[in-house]
């Protein structure tokens, strides 16, 4: 198993919330705690009902989100902070330690990237994907 960085300096997680929040047709909920005894603090984020991404609300320490195939080892060869998902496929997730050497907004460019909402759900047919990283090759734009 990959170690991942400590963070030196973490996202607030109501800040990534909120962030969360804003997207469009995106809701919160707690799914995990029928499924996983003791799991009442795993907050996951879904998108026309199909889930985006998850993290423990009483230790922001992994971010698991989901992620094209095609960027996984890319995003894990760039970023020390970029590891295994925590309860997902790898294939398709990836866990990322928010305030690692990650920056934020790589982190929120993820989160909203239509490329990796889960097919039925992009929101954003007519923008093209932009992650300040570079990773997809395409400008930066807000």
């Amino acid at each position: 198993m990959r170690n991942f960085k400590q963070p030196t300096c973490p996202m607030h997680i109501e800040s990534f919330r909120n962030y969360c929040l804003s997207l469009p047709e995106v809701e919160e909920k707690m799914p995990f705690e029928r499924f996983f005894h003791g799991r009442h603090s795993l907050l996951a984020f879904y998108a026309r009902g199909k889930m985006l991404c998850y993290f423990d609300i009483d230790a922001f320490d992994l971010c698991t989100l989901r992620c094209p195939e095609a960027q996984i080892n890319e995003l894990k060869a760039r970023y020390q902070s970029v590891g295994k998902p925590y309860n997902g496929d790898p294939r398709h997730w990836i866990g990322i330690c928010p305030g690692g050497d990650m920056p934020d907004d790589v982190l929120k460019a993820l989160v909203r990237n239509p490329t990796n909402w889960p097919s039925g759900a992009n929101l954003y047919k007519n923008v093209r994907p932009c992650m300040p990283c570079g990773i997809c090759g395409t400008a930066a734009t807000k």
